[in-house]
């Protein structure tokens, strides 16, 4: 299975999203967690999509707290549409992944494909995880620029039970 890419440059800190109208230069870039060895839990799936591929796919960490926005802490460059995998430290706790077709380089924008999955990171590896990307999703509180909502619940479990997408958890499917 072909590993998620991420950048070159791997920063111990989280960086926050950006806001969708800034200027492409201040976008965070290359975001990756510092894992060291034999310390990381393997997230496996598949991202899902059959249209044209006019991009670049990528798969983002974000994070939530009470009352700020969403904060980037990891971000992977995928080849193609397909199998994926990456690493989060043991432990991580509640992480929500987004997957999108990034066309004009930006992260994640009205009208691009998207699909978003929550689960909590403990000790096990997780797999069989999907990211059907369909430009009809809405990113609700994970899109860029998404004002902070009041009070930020725990995503679905990951741990053995089973996995909802983010818009369906919203939605109190």
């Amino acid at each position: 299975m072909p590993a998620c890419q991420p950048g070159s440059d791997f920063a111990p800190a989280a960086a926050t999203v950006a806001d969708p109208d800034e200027d492409r230069a201040k976008r965070p870039r290359h975001v990756a967690l510092a894992i060291p060895a034999g310390e990381g839990i393997l997230l496996t799936g598949e991202v899902d999509w059959q249209g044209p591929v006019d991009g670049v796919f990528r798969v983002d960490v974000l994070t939530l707290a009470d009352g700020k926005p969403p904060e980037l802490v990891h971000q992977s460059t995928l080849d193609a549409a397909g199998a994926f995998q990456l690493t989060l430290p043991a432990g991580f706790g509640d992480a929500h992944l987004v997957a999108y077709l990034d066309r004009n380089d930006n992260g994640p924008s009205a009208g691009e494909p998207v699909a978003s999955l929550a689960v909590r990171v403990e000790q096990a590896p997780i797999s069989g995880l999907t990211l059907a990307l369909s430009t009809d999703k809405d990113l609700g509180r994970l899109a860029p620029g998404a004002p902070p909502p009041d009070s930020a619940g725990p995503p679905p479990e990951h741990n053995g039970g089973s996995v909802e997408e983010s818009s369906q958890a919203a939605a109190g499917r």
